[in-house]
């Protein structure tokens, strides 16, 4: 069960991460924020985001028994990789628009 939580967790969160490249990829002239949809939602994003969200708490169900609370580790860490990927794209559309302002 070990071998099956981990693939699942793996398989999941690399579903929920191409959905954010695909929006991030989508989005780059422009803010994306936390807690709404992007200003460009690209075919397919929703969906991808959606069932590596599903995978890797199935994921986490599997590996309960035997890892603890190491179980959830991967939804953590996706989570924190994705809130560091938004800031950092929000963080370079804040500093073009800077520099590109008229004075």
């Amino acid at each position: 069960m070990i071998i099956f939580g981990l693939v699942v967790s793996a398989v999941g969160g690399a579903l929920f991460l191409l959905g954010l490249w695909q929006t991030v990829t989508a989005n780059v002239h422009a803010r994306i924020p936390y807690l709404a949809n992007a200003a460009k939602v690209p075919v397919g994003s929703i969906a991808a985001r959606s069932a590596g969200a599903g995978l890797m708490i199935a994921g986490a169900a599997a590996l309960g028994q035997s890892a603890g609370l190491w179980a959830i580790s991967p939804l953590v860490g996706v989570s924190a990789a994705t809130v560091v990927a938004i800031a950092v794209h929000n963080r370079s559309i804040d500093r073009r628009s800077v520099h590109t302002k008229p004075s």
